[in-house]
């Protein structure tokens, strides 16, 4: 789900976000991805027709609920987890997701150069 501190990954806002107020399709997806015994095969089949609902993360965002159809969103380019309706939102946000997104971004970045130098891996 994130960037892990140690053995722990890492709770993004922005996504736990999107998974308690979207739709049962990213609820559903996101344990059947992580639960290996197959007892949401099922449900994960029900549930493929279903549209898929993001969030908008700016709180000022006009839509009621700030749900919208996910292939309608534009995510940040830099972080890719914030998830916009808009680019009028995305701009209007950018002053409140700037220092999390640079934190994130640079997190990330040390946490991929670190995979890269370990042993038995080629060094990029």
């Amino acid at each position: 789900m994130g960037i892990t501190s140690g053995n722990q990954p890492q709770i993004i806002p922005a996504k736990m976000a999107e998974l308690l107020r979207g739709d049962k399709k990213t609820l559903v997806t996101y344990y059947w991805q992580r639960i290996p015994c197959g007892c949401l095969d099922d449900k994960h089949e029900e549930v493929k027709s279903v549209t898929r609902l993001g969030f908008c993360c700016n709180a000022a965002c006009p839509i009621p609920g700030r749900v919208v159809e996910r292939k309608k969103m534009l995510c940040c380019t830099q972080c890719c987890v914030a998830n916009y309706c808009s680019r009028e939102c995305q701009v209007a946000h950018w002053p409140n997701h700037k220092d999390s997104c640079l934190n994130y971004t640079k997190q990330k970045a040390k946490l991929s150069s670190r995979k890269k130098t370990w042993p038995g891996t080629a060094a990029a």
